[in-house]
């Protein structure tokens, strides 16, 4: 028999079974997209419709302790191009670049930049303008319909050069990616180590694009919250003063503190730089960064130096701890010591005969510390050290600091010698020489160094015999005050008592003959307090090859007591 055909109504019931099942398909696929996918898709949808502005909030201000901005932010202003049309911006860069007027003074990459900037990102034409300059392009902005003028905001350091390391500088941030360009953010000193606070918060501007991506209308804004003055102990006229002092040197530093509350009053390490310039100057900023004295470093925290005959008080405390010593025992000094086949010498050629602690420390006599280097346990004088601080950061408020190093190994006599003088194993830097002469004024009590005004210093007991750090305090007192000690010169003749420690750090071998040369000269240390019976300020300074603490550093801190005598109220007691 011939099979049938299939009847017209089976064929309408398959049609309309795979019409169900494509609609049942179709339904749950947009069940699928409208409902499970729902927050996805609206997410991606607003991607696509909104676009989000930062707005970039006022920076704060860095105050002086009198209240004098050591940085601020000014308002000057710039010519912006929109490129919401972006056919219209770049028909308009083509004539302005075309006039004759305006041709010299644009970047000849503007019509490029033009090109592939994005539809809200808008251009700089011109940066930094004055109102004056304003004034006169503001005729451009009728001939130019897609030219504006905005504020725009930079940073000002009145201080320049003088406190360019303390204070920083700002530059573009390194996250390009989720902060705008014009964003900028601290690179060193106070403004980086208080970016946040000085920052503030950001606002916030959303607009509603069409899909050429240009603006239609805002939606919402959310303003910034402009950042936090800062308030710092330094002093401006000391901060000035004391850099006019240094200038004189091609490298030097120095640390001036309250020893009370640990309030750094100057922090001075030249030679500088005029951050001013320094972001917006690339050949300024090619110079500084190639500079051979490295200008860009602040030696006062990150400079490494042996601390010479600073560092005999440290030594001295820890004979009379060990009990290797007491303030009657003398040593001969005949100009040198012999070690094995190795020979080292006093400063003193001549000798200086029989001394005590007090006459070894005012004549700063290398022989008795290398008496008591060799009786010395190497831990005796490691932790003596460790005690002041000496290969620890001190956490003042700028970053970048560098702690230091003591490497004194057992059983090395020849190092455990040049150790007991400041040299070899031993390494440190201006603020903890600074801060280790205010823990010697104030009796042996911690000081933490800090720059912000409202913070002040615990008082807490390093653990000392107060007999002992007397006895060395009075060396000190002899340094600046007995005829023929290293620092009497200038010490003697002071309105106020003073105390101190010279240094002389060695660079290169005495036998060595480039030691003419400035790079091969000693390094001079200076470390001192005033009034002595009251230490009020503690002071630290160092110039790099400066031949000897005596010569190059006594003077600085001669000056620098006498301006603070002068200047304080109440004015430091004399004698």
């Amino acid at each position: 028999m011939p099979r049938r055909k299939p009847s017209f109504q089976n064929r309408i019931r398959t049609v309309a079974y795979i019409t169900i099942l494509l609609f049942g398909v179709l339904v749950g696929r947009l069940y699928y997209l409208q409902i499970i996918q729902h927050e996805h898709y609206t997410l991606l949808s607003n991607k696509n419709r909104i676009r989000v502005r930062p707005i970039i909030p006022g920076r704060g201000q860095i105050l002086a302790s009198d209240g004098t901005p050591l940085a601020f932010t000014k308002v000057k202003y710039r010519l912006m191009g929109d490129s919401s049309v972006k056919k219209n911006l770049i028909a308009d860069i083509k004539a302005f670049l075309s006039d004759v007027q305006y041709r010299n003074s644009m970047q000849a990459s503007l019509l490029e930049k033009a090109k592939k900037t994005s539809p809200i990102g808008n251009i700089v034409i011109k940066d930094e303008m004055t109102w004056d300059q304003v004034n006169s392009c503001l005729c451009l902005l009728n001939r130019y319909k897609s030219f504006y003028v905005e504020p725009c905001y930079y940073r000002a350091y009145p201080l320049k050069e003088a406190a360019c390391h303390v204070v920083g500088y700002l530059s573009s941030a390194s996250d390009s990616i989720t902060l705008p360009s014009e964003y900028k953010c601290g690179k060193t000193g106070i403004e980086q180590y208080f970016n946040t606070e000085l920052s503030g918060e950001f606002g916030m501007k959303k607009m509603e694009v069409n899909a050429f991506n240009a603006p239609l209308r805002d939606l919402c804004d959310y303003e910034a919250e402009g950042g936090k003055n800062i308030e710092t102990t330094i002093d401006v006229g000391l901060q000035n003063f004391v850099f006019d002092l240094l200038s004189e040197y091609k490298a030097a530093s120095c640390v001036v503190m309250n020893i009370r509350n640990g309030h750094i009053l100057a922090m001075v390490s030249v030679p500088g730089y005029d951050p001013n310039r320094l972001t917006s100057d690339k050949k300024y900023w090619r110079l500084m960064a190639g500079s051979p004295v490295n200008s860009l470093i602040n030696r006062s925290i990150a400079g490494l130096y042996p601390p010479g005959s600073t560092f005999k008080p440290i030594v001295a405390l820890a004979a009379l701890k060990a009990g290797v010593i007491d303030k009657n025992t003398k040593f001969f000094c005949p100009g040198h010591m012999q070690l094995g086949n190795r020979t080292f010498h006093c400063w003193k050629r001549r000798g200086h005969g029989y001394l005590n602690l007090e006459q070894a420390l005012a004549f700063s006599c290398d022989v008795f510390f290398y008496n008591l280097g060799l009786r010395l346990k190497p831990s005796d004088i490691t932790e003596m050290a460790e005690t002041f601080g000496i290969g620890i950061k001190t956490k003042v408020n700028v970053p970048y600091e560098q702690p230091g190093r003591l490497t004194l190994k057992q059983g090395i006599a020849a190092q455990k010698i040049l150790t007991a003088i400041g040299q070899g194993a031993i390494i440190s830097t201006p603020i903890r020489l600074c801060v280790m002469a205010a823990q010697l004024a104030n009796g042996g009590y911690a000081v933490y160094p800090t720059l912000e005004k409202n913070r002040t210093s615990s008082r807490q007991s390093l653990g000392i015999s107060s007999e002992h750090i007397n006895l060395v305090k009075r060396g000190m007192f002899l340094v600046c005050n007995m005829p023929g000690a290293s620092a009497y010169a200038q010490g003697h003749s002071i309105q106020y008592p003073m105390a101190g420690k010279t240094g002389t750090a060695q660079v290169v071998s005495l036998s060595n003959k480039r030691g003419h040369l400035w790079r091969y000269k000693d390094h001079g240390l200076f470390i001192a307090y005033v009034p002595a019976e009251q230490p009020e300020y503690a002071i630290a300074v160092v110039v790099e090859h400066g031949v000897s603490g005596a010569s190059s550093c006594v003077p600085v801190v001669r000056k620098v007591f006498d301006y603070i005598s002068r200047n304080e109220k109440p004015r430091l007691p004399k004698c």
